[in-house]
């Protein structure tokens, strides 16, 4: 249960439908990345009435990067406060990938995102930027688009 922590209380669905992006990731797998890699950075921000649903929420976002971590993420954290309560957390994703993968990676975010700010009313998360750069590609590809 531990691995799946990022789901959260009552989101079976995200952990379907991340199981069946699972699946089509398998399969776009056996297809030559012929478009190379991408560099996708998302920066998500945490907001809550009291520390303990700030950092929970926040979990998540961490949990869900440990879960597709293969060497290819770099995360950078801030937080609102030095003492007392955090009542605001920063989260900086870097995600290096091919398209597919980038793609399934945004869509788990705008998941977590989406369900956090249905069900809690006191907790919110927002995408503030995010921002996709094309790292490299094949090189007859790069002359067909110059």
């Amino acid at each position: 249960m531990q691995a799946f922590s990022f789901l959260g209380g009552n989101s079976w669905r995200l952990w379907l439908n991340s199981l069946l992006l699972g699946v089509i990731n398998q399969k776009l797998l056996f297809m030559e990345n012929y478009n190379g890699l991408y560099e996708a950075s998302y920066g998500i921000t945490v907001k809550s009435d009291n520390h303990k649903d700030c950092l929970f929420t926040y979990n998540r976002f961490k949990h869900l990067t440990a879960a597709f971590n293969y060497g290819n993420i770099s995360i950078y954290e801030s937080k609102s406060a030095r003492k007392g309560d955090v009542l605001s957390r920063d989260i900086q994703i870097i995600f290096t990938g091919y398209a597919d993968q980038v793609l399934i990676f945004k869509t788990a975010i705008d998941s977590i995102i989406c369900d956090i700010n249905i069900s809690s009313a006191e907790t919110t998360a927002t995408l503030y930027r995010a921002i996709v750069i094309r790292e490299n590609a094949r090189r007859n590809l790069i002359e067909q688009t110059s």
